[in-house]
């Protein structure tokens, strides 16, 4: 697996689809504060055909300025792949068990 390192612009560009070599696959929202919403999204690079995921996050209103990766010089996105994985939960036992 290999990473990019990019500008804090760069990723930037990218997580708001400003660039040429990057489209965006999936983003899912991961979490909220009183500020902020945080985000992951993966990018494929289509150059190279590899896949990246970036974790950044934006003003939770519009009176919140905050842009990804704003206050960031370098940026280390690592590189992923989609994988089956199984996971193990505790769910409520139904009444005829």
């Amino acid at each position: 697996m290999s990473t990019l390192k990019l500008t804090g612009k760069e990723a930037r560009d990218i997580v708001n689809e400003e660039g040429d070599d990057f489209e965006r696959v999936e983003e899912k929202m991961e979490d909220t504060t009183r500020w902020s919403i945080h985000y992951s999204a993966i990018h494929k690079q289509i150059s190279t055909g590899k896949y990246f995921i970036f974790y950044f996050s934006r003003g939770a209103t519009e009176m919140q300025d905050e842009e990804p990766y704003e206050y960031e010089d370098k940026v280390i996105i690592q590189e992923v792949k989609k994988e089956l994985v199984q996971v193990e939960q505790w769910v409520p036992v139904k009444e005829s068990e």
